[in-house]
């Protein structure tokens, strides 16, 4: 289950709901919060995850390699903004527009290992 954000035509998804002012959604706003302003400073891509156990969330943030940090920042912060507003409890959305970025936030793992 996870928040897919990448772009501004939003569609949210009824894999699963969380209590915004429970552990899993607070974990969700500082990983929103943590992804804006690291992805613009860190060229364009970012990782990150918030939490412990069924409560952990994690997310990807990343701008194409031609937008300006400034640019980024402004389109995953309108992004982030509609998201809350639109998918206030949902934990997975997806988000497509005109400025290109891609913001991931998940409570299953995808970056990690595969264990063989």
């Amino acid at each position: 289950m996870g928040i897919s954000l990448v772009d501004a035509n939003l569609r949210c998804y009824d894999t699963g709901n969380f209590t915004r002012n429970r552990t899993y959604g607070q974990n969700r706003d500082l990983l929103l919060a943590s992804l804006l302003p690291n992805v613009s400073a860190k060229g364009g891509f970012y990782t990150d995850s918030v939490g412990q156990n069924s409560s952990k969330v994690y997310g990807l943030g990343m701008c194409r390699g031609d937008s300006t940090p400034d640019a980024c920042y402004r389109c995953l912060n309108a992004s982030i903004h509609d998201l809350v507003a639109s998918c206030p409890n949902q934990k997975e959305a997806l988000s497509r527009g005109g400025d290109p970025h891609v913001l991931h936030a998940t409570q299953i793992a995808p970056f990690s290992e595969s264990s063989s």
